[in-house]
Order: structure tokens, then sequence, then C-alpha cells
């Protein structure tokens, strides 16, 4: 079971304080994850909370077992800043508590740094999708099935979403979880880390099924059930190119009915559309044929009644047990 906890201490810090001395790069263990965040005060982390988890904009994702990361400097709080390695082939910076580096990674030379990717069974991802609905949560940020815990000395502030309002009263005082996922997060777990981090880096990968843009004709219902009639489980829909200016004018376009970020993505499933949705909503799965039409449709119409001319909805292969000889094709970087 990919579970584990930390237990933090003093004792931890003298133990292995030298570490950092003897090299500068890092791998995850197996079995462990590493939150990264984008602010080194990790002392005032805001967060808000919603039926159906909780949300801190300040967390860039989880590092998966496996994922390399260098350190390049280290504070007097016990903030590392890192550099880590992504998928894109490039490396983004952010910030861990030296703890991480200590209990969940461990010690790499620089010749062993070589990201390779580790995508679950087909199988294994059916039995995942299928307890995802009402039992994993929704967050921000997120890529890991389990609960993280977290250094005693992270500080969470608990905030209202929108900055008008007041924290709901039912929601005060409720504690910020490190568990679950957002709409890109779920995908890149079950790929383990072969598809990128972010829709507009998925929109690019795979084998490209289907492409609904502006210029695209229209689709009746009984052609759209046909095309769906040929996605596979795991494959991505992926609605990217939103602008503020949309997300004013239209309310479908609003955080509530997609998603907090410009883009969005969801996984069709079993027949049906997984997504993560937000805290509001959590993890939602429609399976019933007219329900799934009528989400894909309006995708498309929020397409079409976009400003943004580079908005569009693609759908994506990814799997290797799916796209079998053309999978070489499509990620010539994998063995």
């Amino acid at each position: 079971m990919r579970k584990y906890h930390l237990f933090f201490g003093v004792a931890w810090f003298f133990a292995t304080g030298s570490a950092f001395a003897n090299g500068n790069f890092f791998v995850v263990k197996e079995n462990c994850s590493v939150p990264l965040y984008n602010t080194e005060d990790l002392k005032q982390l805001p967060y808000y909370v919603g039926h159906y988890g909780t949300s801190c904009r300040k967390l860039m994702s989880v590092l998966l077992p496996g994922s390399f990361l260098e350190l390049i400097s280290k504070n007097a709080k016990g903030v590392c800043k890192v550099s880590w390695l992504r998928r894109e082939d490039k490396t983004n910076v952010g910030y861990v508590h030296e703890q991480f580096l200590g209990q969940c990674c461990r010690q790499v030379q620089e010749k062993d740094v070589k990201y390779e990717a580790s995508p679950m069974p087909l199988e294994e991802i059916r039995k995942f999708f299928a307890r995802c609905p009402g039992q994993i949560p929704y967050c921000w940020g997120g890529n890991w099935e389990y609960e993280i815990e977290l250094p005693q000395d992270y500080g969470f502030e608990q905030v209202s979403e929108d900055p008008k309002e007041q924290i709901k009263e039912e929601f005060v005082g409720m504690p910020y979880r490190l568990r679950g996922f957002d709409c890109c997060g779920v995908v890149y777990y079950v790929a383990g880390g072969l598809l990128k981090r972010t829709t507009w880096g998925i929109r690019e990968q795979g084998k490209l099924l289907r492409c609904f843009d502006k210029k695209s004709k229209e689709m009746s219902r009984e052609e759209l059930a046909k095309f769906l009639d040929t996605l596979c489980d795991t494959d991505c829909i992926i609605l990217r190119g939103r602008s503020e200016e949309d997300i004013k004018r239209i309310p479908e376009y609003s955080a509530k009915n997609i998603g907090t970020d410009p883009g969005h993505l969801a996984v069709w499933y079993n027949g049906g559309v997984l997504e993560f949705r937000g805290v509001d909503y959590g993890c939602e799965y429609r399976k019933k044929r007219e329900e799934v039409l009528d989400r894909v449709m309006r995708w498309i119409k929020l397409v079409k009644d976009s400003k943004n001319d580079q908005c569009d909805l693609r759908f994506i292969r990814w799997h290797p047990e799916l796209l079998k000889e053309e999978f070489k094709k499509f990620f010539p970087q994998e063995k």
C-alpha cells in the first residue's frame, strides 16, 4: 500500500543534518511522496475548505516515488529550495521542508539522475478509479491518494475561497488535509509521471483522437455518442484556453461549474466521465448516457462561445496498453 507516516522531531535534525553536505541530488523513495510548495514561507499557508476537500494554492505538486530533485539551498528555518526535474524535460523551482528530504528521499549521484515513468497497469487503474468518487477528496495541487503528515512547524491559515465573503460557519476550524487530487493530479498519479502535470502540457502529449475548436463543424448528439463509444478507459478529455473574460461573461465557465484553473481535465472510465472538480464538488462520476452527453456537449459549446481563439476540447489517448506499438511514436523518450 502506498502509505506512510512521518515522525518528526529534533532528533532527526541532529542525526541527518550533515547529509546535505554529501551531495545535492535526491530521489523520492518507494511508497513515499514529497509535497512541493511555491513559497519558502511554510508558516503562512492560506487554505480554504469545502464539502469535498481542502485547497491551498501554494501547493505546486506532490513528487511521486522515483522523482528527482536537486537541493539548491537551505535557509535557517529548514526550508529547502529545490529544483524539480519534471516530465517537460525542464526544471521547476519549489520549496520543501528538510525533513522530507531526510526521511522520504535518498541521495544519489548526478550521473544516476534519470527520469523513468511507471504508469499503472490498466486493470489497476480501473480499480483505483472505482474507489475515487466519495472516497478520495479534492486537493489543489494534489496527486497522492493517501494523507501526508506535515511537520508541526508548517503554518496554515484558514481563509474564504471568496475574499469578499466570510468563512462558512460549517467549515470554521476545519484543518487542512494534504490528501487527494486536482483534475490533472489524478492522471499524473496513475500515469506514474509519464504525463506532464498541467492541462496545457497533457494536451500536447499522446495520441490526439479528436479536437473540437471554434472552427469545428457542429455535431449532433447522435454523432457525439458514436464518437464517445470509441473511447477507452484512461483517455483524457481536456478543455483548455478559456479566458478571464469568458469566466466573467459565461456563467458555465465559472469555477463552480468547471474548476478553478483556465484548463480542466476529465477522464473516460467505464463508459462515463470521471473528474475532480473542486472542494465544493469533489470527485464526480457520470455514467448515465444522457448526463455524459450533456456534460461533453456543454464543453463543446463553451469552446464555441469563448472569446479566445485558442480554446479547444481535446481527446487524448496515452496509456501504453492502449497505444501498443504506437507508444514509442508518441513517447519516444520511454523504454
